[in-house]
């Protein structure tokens, strides 16, 4: 029987109030938290409907401690964090922490910290610009700061899928304690209310400047902010501390819409094959159902889309399956809207009522369908259903179940993981064929850049890119920097594989992408435009580029890829965790194929922030060595196609190699840094090894990233690993880092291509002629020259800096 995940606790705050009691009494009484609220800037200022968070929130302590400013969002996530795990009665003291993990959705994460810092720049000059700011901005920070403040050391994951981000994560929560490395996840979302936020949806003219009315006519959405968080536990772990189990996740459904980039499916598609993945996922059938949790914005092109999608599901059932949305009581709390509904379907679960849609015109005919206008319906409900829709084209349907209704779901499929397609362009060559030239020369890709602002003048230099080879010319004229990455890698590696899209198999074939920046280049633009201009500055097509999903969409349209989709963004490590992801998807057969596709740009303002941080090396890059002095950052993108390898046999694909072991951790050290003792990736690499069946690893590829407590962390781990027998005294060890920098969130899969190099060569990669001597240890571990080798197993590390670290192992495939 697939393994029984249960809800033992929740959070929640919103515009309704602080605190589940606060906040459930005014939902379920049919109250209104939405307010009145003015954007100031140069263009005048503009008012609008917000569901806005009115009570004191007060400050962690958290912050003062560790030497940062306040961040809105992350106090948000605190709040609720706090709540849910004082809910759940849980005690981390009696738990193994690397077995509680961390997971959340957002849209925005710091953007307010970001932005605060972007003012400063602007206004005063880059010298006055406050360095702490930019600790809390990068999207993993926020995951970091919860892991830190409750001690968990467990996975760390952030999605931000826009709008479906916080669902999603729920899912993804889910998969991590059923495939078994963790007990517990804390997962949830957050986003505030920013005027990045609001310029952007004012420019799409998506904002109704009154209530909202979803379902029944509104004229679009009004902006939320909040956080909610629930408690995920394995089952059998909940019973045997005596948990009160509150709901059962029963499974959960993705699907991209494949249509376009800001707009939903008009039909209902994408949103129908998530609610069906979803019952399928769950082993349930539609009459067990008896009430969805609608996305229900307030836009015309939503709702109807939604209520398509709802028809589509239920048929004869429409009548009888309640249907409400609760962002007229809390506005649409973009990233974090999934964990506020999810939170409000486990109230539903538990005190015999359904939320109602508030602000619902009363001259409205809903027939055929229960949309609950305005007041809340008694109703005792078996499974909800909770639905997420977003930009990008991501949908997200989460199946709640009642205490003890457990369903059917399947178990996972008995069938190993391949890699049949390989991408790239960046740093390093456009092409496999140029990468493998890079390799085998040894090329150092690292330039000098100029920069009137940034003390730093190294770069990971990508030549020119001929895009109409890899992208449809009506999609380069719209499309910024890191999209294109994205869609060129992802193309060879579609092209590699040789897998046919057709109308068939699309809905079998999955993306899932990682970055560790996303669309900086364009949100530093926006938000440039909004302080010098103002708010009503912002045009329609500035806007849809700037979701961190946005670059996934278009290649998910361009090449009609309707599968699961998620978007994870997570610092360096960023790519191995979506590398992760999409295996556990495969073993969860809800996908035949998924290609993992990462891309991040280098651009001036990611140069000039990270050397605010003071991470950037200034003299030549010397990771490994008792010299080196901090990174030097690349553009790249890198994509594989991971498949289902009986799929793969039986259309005949050719194998690059197989996934033996996964491995994920992270510790509590300084924000913005690593523990240097790498105890965190010392258990990670262990756990990965010993999923593999802890064969012999003959190449060991980790991430040098040349930042001091980095470079401390990776020996300090190869040590241990060595004298734990996990890696062997002949274990050759290789990085791509002196060659091509760090590719931000995309620098693991530079490492993974080094791997398939190794196995299609058998040699592996050396470092650059005239490399410093390195660190005491490490010298004859990592060779000088590549070395000719039997190289059948692999197995590759990655850290982030904030302490979040992925492996993976694996093998030659030799038919």
């Amino acid at each position: 029987m697939k393994k029984r995940i249960v809800i033992t606790g929740y959070g929640v705050i919103n515009a309704l109030g602080k605190g589940k009691e606060a906040v459930e009494k005014r939902l379920f009484d049919g109250e209104v938290g939405l307010s009145r609220k003015v954007f100031s800037s140069k263009s005048g200022d503009i008012a609008g409907t917000v569901g806005a968070v009115r009570e004191e929130l007060g400050e962690d302590p958290f912050f003062a401690e560790n030497g940062i400013p306040f961040d809105r969002c992350a106090q948000f996530a605190l709040l609720a964090g706090s709540e849910c795990l004082e809910h759940a009665g849980f005690d981390l003291s009696a738990e193994s922490p690397y077995r509680c993990g961390v997971a959340i959705g957002t849209s925005l994460g710091g953007m307010l910290s970001g932005q605060t810092f972007h003012r400063q720049w602007l206004e005063n000059g880059i010298d006055s610009a406050d360095a702490d700011l930019l600790v809390a901005y990068p999207l993993h920070t926020i995951v970091d700061i919860v892991a830190k403040r409750f001690g968990f050391r467990g996975v760390k994951t952030v999605i931000s899928t826009a709008c479906a981000a916080s669902g999603n994560i729920v899912g993804y929560g889910c998969d991590m304690i059923r495939n078994g490395k963790h007990d517990v996840i804390l997962a949830g979302g957050v986003d505030p209310l920013s005027s990045f936020s609001f310029a952007g949806f004012n420019a799409l003219k998506a904002l109704d400047p009154e209530r909202c009315m979803p379902y029944s006519g509104s004229h679009g959405i009004n902006l939320g902010e909040g956080g909610a968080f629930v408690l995920l536990e394995d089952y059998d772990h909940a019973v045997k501390r005596g948990a009160t189990i509150y709901a059962e996740v029963l499974g959960y459904g993705l699907s991209a819409d494949a249509y376009h980039p800001t707009a939903p499916d008009l039909g209902g598609g994408g949103a129908s094959r998530a609610m069906q993945a979803a019952i399928r996922a769950s082993g349930i059938s539609v009459e067990d159902i008896d009430y969805v949790n609608g996305h229900g914005t307030g836009t015309h092109a939503n709702d109807t889309a939604e209520r398509l999608a709802f028809k589509a599901v239920f048929h004869d059932r429409v009548p009888e399956v309640a249907l409400s949305s609760i962002k007229g009581a809390i506005g649409h709390c973009l990233g974090a809207a999934g964990g506020e509904e999810c939170v409000a379907s486990v109230m539903a679960l538990n005190n015999g009522m359904v939320p109602p849609t508030v602000n619902f015109d009363p001259d409205f005919d809903p027939a055929p369908f229960d949309l609950v206008p305005n007041k809340a319906e008694k109703r005792d409900c078996r499974v909800i259903l909770s639905n997420s829709f977003a930009f990008g084209g991501n949908n997200c349907c989460l199946s709640l179940g009642k205490p003890g209704f457990t369903g059917n779901a399947p178990e996972p499929v008995d069938d190993s993981v391949v890699i049949t397609g390989m991408g790239c362009c960046g740093v390093g060559g456009v092409g496999i064929a140029q990468l493998w030239q890079t390799f085998e020369n040894r090329t150092s890709c690292i330039g000098r850049v100029e920069s009137a602002e940034c003390r730093n003048h190294q770069a990971g230099i990508m030549p020119d890119v001929e895009w109409k080879k890899f992208i449809p010319s009506k999609f380069i004229r719209r499309i910024d920097e890191v999209t294109k990455l994205t869609m060129a890698a992802g193309k060879q590696a579609l092209d590699h594989s040789k897998l046919r899209v057709t109308r068939e198999s699309s809905n079998r074939i999955g993306v899932i992408y990682a970055t560790g920046t996303g669309p900086l280049g364009t949100i530093v633009n926006i938000d440039k435009m909004i302080v010098e201009q103002g708010i009503a500055s912002i045009s329609l097509s500035d806007f849809p580029n700037s979701v961190i999903n946005a670059a996934p969409g278009n290649f998910c349209i361009a090449n009609m890829l309707k599968g699961p989709t998620s978007t994870l963004s997570n610092g360096v490590a960023s790519f191995l965790l979506a590398f992760n992801y999409a295996s556990e998807l495969l073993h969860n057969d809800t996908a035949d194929a998924i290609i993992v596709v990462s891309a991040d740009e280098c651009n001036e303002p990611l140069l000039i922030g990270n050397d605010k941080l003071d991470l950037l090396s200034r003299d030549d890059y010397r990771p490994l060595t008792p010299e080196a002095d901090g990174m030097v950052l690349s553009p790249g993108a890198v994509a594989v196609v991971l498949e289902k390898e009986s799929c793969a046999r039986a259309r005949g694909a050719k194998l690059l190699a197989r996934v033996k072991g996964l491995g994920v951790s992270s510790d509590n050290g300084k924000l913005a840094s690593v523990d240097p003792n790498g105890e965190a990736l010392r258990v990670c690499v262990e756990n990965a090894v010993r999923e593999a069946g802890s064969p012999k690893i003959d190449l060991y590829l980790n991430t040098a990233m040349g930042v001091p407590a980095c470079d401390e962390a990776d020996a300090n781990a190869l040590q241990a690993l060595t004298e734990a027998g996990v890696l062997r005294a002949d274990t050759l060890c290789s990085t791509v880092s002196p060659l091509l920098g760090i590719a931000s969130g995309t620098d693991a899969g530079y490492s993974l291509l080094a791997a398939l190099h190794a196995f299609e060569k058998q040699e592996a990669l050396g470092l650059p002629a005239g490399h410093p001597a390195l660190r005491a240890g490490l010298e004859g571990r990592y060779a000088r020259e590549n070395r000719k080798a039997d190289i059948h197993t692999a197995c590759v590390s990655g850290m982030s800096l904030g302490g979040t670290f992925a492996s993976l192992v694996l093998e030659q495939v030799n038919d």
